[in-house]
């Protein structure tokens, strides 16, 4: 994961902590995950991840090891809203008119329930995306829960298409969707 080492930001934005008013998409800054961060993504994972996956807290830190991921935190003043986890891995070799790219998955993107409908997802894929190009992906993967329409409408919105449907991938048995976007 490329978190900031740098002094460590405000302590305010748990995920216990609700503010009340709405905040506007463009309010929001988007930027690399710092140490401080761990609280805030491991709970909110835990969260909203929770119909789809046993231990999400977990799969979150494991996220946070690994060395080809980026996880970026949108964040209004001292509230954190939302977070992205995309990896990118680079292919190693050739692949068509291609010197060396890269391929990119989306692990993991999520917003506050109180903070949904609110355009912050669609700031984070986009994020996701400008940083995959950056890095050389010429493709952005993802997979996600058949029942988890809501997020199957950003990934569709934001130009995402459905590769194959593939059983048993979360808990209790459900499916899930593979989706695809060349970049």
């Amino acid at each position: 994961m490329t978190v900031q080492r740098g002094p460590q930001g405000p302590r305010g934005g748990g995920v216990g902590r609700e503010p009340r008013d709405r905040v506007r998409p463009l309010d929001a800054t988007i930027r690399p995950a710092r140490l401080d961060d761990e609280e805030f993504l491991v709970a909110l994972s835990a969260r909203v991840f929770r119909l789809y996956s046993r231990d999400a807290g977990s799969a979150m830190r494991r996220m946070m090891r690994s060395r080809t991921s980026e996880i970026a935190v949108a964040e209004h003043g001292e509230t954190r809203m939302g977070f992205v986890v995309v990896d990118i891995k680079a292919l190693g070799r050739p692949f068509g008119p291609l010197k060396r790219p890269s391929v990119a998955h989306l692990d993991a993107i999520a917003v506050r329930p109180n903070m949904s409908s609110q355009g912050i997802g669609h700031r984070l894929l986009a994020h996701a995306e400008k940083v995959a190009r950056a890095r050389g992906a010429v493709s952005l993967s993802l997979l996600t829960a058949e029942t988890n329409t809501e997020a199957q409408r950003l990934f569709r919105s934001a130009g995402f298409q459905v590769l194959a449907p593939f059983d048993n991938v979360y808990a209790d048995g459900q499916r899930a969707l593979s989706m695809f976007k060349s970049l």
